[in-house]
């Protein structure tokens, strides 16, 4: 109709009103949720079924537009929105691709010497004190290097993690039970950069966490 195609012709001349128009245009398609409690809004932020399928090309615009402006963590974070619905989908696996190819990447591997038990709900040897050479890789990545030309220095990774693991009694360190699964996701989120860690006990024991679901560049 006349409207997308107007959109389409502000998104293709990199129009500065690009971003107005569309959120313009948004705000009157999803309904207001002033009100908590009115059964009217129960489904906030949710377009009418019918203008579902223009809301979705208006949401695939500005993500669009967020990706030529280099706006690559707003637009992420509207995509994962977008994947909700499935007539989206090859849309935003395709959008992301782009955005995590336009990233810096970078690797930490550490050796850590640690010992832990574990507070399991079922009879485990693992509940008594024992140690492991742990072999940690942190993932990290930046849309854009900092100052000093880098996503993060690989010594500030070593502190935070191996630092406060190593020849330590985790359980003396980390406020909850030392999972490897519960590391790798501490790990993430201890190191601002870091979007993945893996976690082995030994060879055939591995944990991962991923804060979304970017593949390992490494």
């Amino acid at each position: 109709n006349y409207t997308e195609a107007y959109v389409n012709t502000l998104v293709a001349a990199g129009d500065i009103r690009c971003l107005n128009v569309i959120d313009t245009l948004l705000s009157q398609v999803i309904p207001s949720s002033d009100d908590e409690d009115d059964e009217e809004h129960a489904h906030d932020s949710q377009p009418l079924e019918e203008l579902m399928p223009f809301a979705n090309f208006l949401r695939r615009s500005k993500a669009t537009v967020l990706i030529a402006q280099q706006r690559y963590k707003e637009a992420e974070t509207l995509l994962q929105e977008l994947l909700t619905d499935p007539e989206n989908t090859a849309f935003v696996l395709k959008e992301l691709a782009h955005i995590r190819k336009n990233m810096y990447y970078i690797k930490k591997t550490l050796e850590i010497s640690a010992a832990h038990q574990l507070h399991l709900s079922y009879a485990s040897k693992c509940s008594h004190l024992h140690g492991h050479n742990w072999n940690v890789t942190v993932y990290c990545r930046a849309e854009q290097l900092n100052e000093d030309g880098m996503v993060t220095d690989f010594g500030h990774i070593k502190e935070q993690i191996h630092g406060r693991l190593d020849h330590k009694n985790i359980n003396d360190v980390l406020p909850f039970n030392p999972t490897a699964e519960n590391i790798a996701r501490w790990i993430v989120d201890t190191i601002p950069e870091c979007y993945c860690a893996k976690v082995e006990e030994s060879r055939n024991n591995v944990a991962v966490y991923t804060a979304d679901d970017a593949a390992l560049i490494f």
